[in-house]
């Protein structure tokens, strides 16, 4: 019954694939061990090497014209004992999952731009709200695209379903500028073409914040650490392990080659639990709470020493040291999305445990963070601009922080 219902859902991958020439030995090794382990393609004409080979090409495909990934991804495996089922739930989360990291983007492109042209408080907040909403509608854009992987097996009676899906970044944020900038236009009071020109900027530079597997210098440390995990029984949705180690390994390592500071800044978390997107979703949140825990604790560890330095008035540092021991909510709030670098998973028993890696750029988040409590800190009695200056000093030096890590 269940092969009968893949029979008739089942639609050929579109798109021919050359032959993996630099991965090729990698490629076909994952694919072996994928077979091996029951997994099978949906499409007679497509292999499941074919598909890993496309997955990876669209991950690692830079657009010329803004140096960031030209694809977005994402991946998801799901378990009922309906093959229709699984194709629907995996399909809603991937569009759901690419839609939520487009908006991200965007609203944390407009939050930087609009307080760089230090627009009116209540327009801000006007075109901040109408962008969060947007999400579903950048789901309505995504029906319709044709995954790059789709590997089905069957467990204990139930059929499990892996489905990557893949979609071009600029021409999608291109539509959903259109229709925000014609929305807007029509239903905001003062709109004016300053505005417009401003939502432009946004949803153009949006696409720079695509930076997940775009630094990937293959060795043979990576090679190694790869097949040691995948002999633990490790696995991927997507693209080979090594690859994502790969893209780890740089994203730690990553310097600004002005100020020597790490570009990003990194967690990792590992998580256990029965559905697989819950432990995603457990994953997230984890390495969020520690990013936000590692910025807040450079962004305090600066302030005592510069509160220390400068002798600044008791009262004032009772009150700083008061807000930085809270305010590491206030961190997280300001993290839309992100990267994940590493994500790979083993299975034992019921029980999906998952591994994750994410990273977030550094010296945006601590800007944004200082944004936000400068905001919070004008409101303390006896505040100056002195004060303020010295805030801009702290944050700023807490970037170097990094370099210590």
């Amino acid at each position: 019954m269940m092969t009968v219902l893949i029979a008739i859902q089942c639609s050929p991958i579109h798109g021919s694939y050359a032959q993996p020439v630099m991965y090729g030995e990698d490629i076909r090794s994952a694919a072996d061990a994928l077979e091996n382990e029951g997994w099978r393609t949906l499409d007679a004409n497509s292999s499941i090497a074919e598909q890993l080979y496309n997955t990876r090409t669209k991950k690692y495909e830079i657009d010329s014209v803004t140096g960031s990934r030209k694809y977005i991804l994402s991946s998801m495996e799901v378990e009922y004992d309906n093959f229709i089922v699984c194709q629907s739930v995996a399909e809603n989360y991937c569009y759901a999952d690419i839609a939520g990291q487009l908006n991200s983007w965007v609203l944390s492109e407009s939050a930087q731009q609009l307080e760089i042209k230090e627009e009116s408080a209540g327009m801000r907040k006007s075109i901040a709200s109408y962008l969060e909403k947007r999400t579903s509608y950048a789901v309505q854009k995504l029906n319709g695209l044709s995954p790059t992987q789709v590997l089905i097996k069957e467990r204990e009676g139930m059929c499990v379903l892996r489905m990557t899906v893949a979609c071009e970044v600029a021409p999608l944020l291109e539509q959903l500028r259109d229709e925000a900038v014609g929305e807007l236009r029509n239903a905001m009071q003062g709109w004016s073409r300053e505005y417009e020109n401003l939502l432009f900027g946004v949803f153009n530079d949006a696409q720079k914040h695509n930076q997940e597997g775009t630094c990937v210098q293959y060795d043979e440390e990576c090679r190694k650490k790869a097949a040691e995990l995948e002999n633990k029984g490790w696995h991927s949705l997507d693209v080979p392990i090594a690859d994502q180690l790969s893209d780890t390994k740089c994203k730690k390592t990553a310097v600004d080659s002005m100020t020597n500071n790490l570009l990003y800044v990194t967690a990792t978390a590992v998580v256990s639990d029965k559905s697989f997107v819950v432990a995603q979703a457990l994953a997230d949140n984890q390495c969020k709470s520690e990013i936000a825990t590692q910025i807040n604790s450079w962004v305090m560890s600066e302030a005592v020493t510069q509160l220390k330095d400068r002798g600044v008035n008791p009262e004032i540092q009772d009150e700083l040291r008061e807000f930085f021991s809270k305010s590491t909510s206030m961190v997280a709030q300001q993290i839309r999305r992100l990267y994940r670098t590493l994500q790979m998973y083993k299975r034992e028993g019921d029980i999906y445990t998952l591994q994750m890696t994410m990273a977030y750029e550094l010296s945006p988040l601590i800007d944004q963070f200082r944004d936000a409590a400068i905001s919070e800190l004008r409101k303390v009695k006896g505040w100056t601009m002195e004060y303020e200056d010295l805030m801009y000093s702290v944050f700023s030096g807490a970037k170097s922080y990094s370099r210590k890590k």
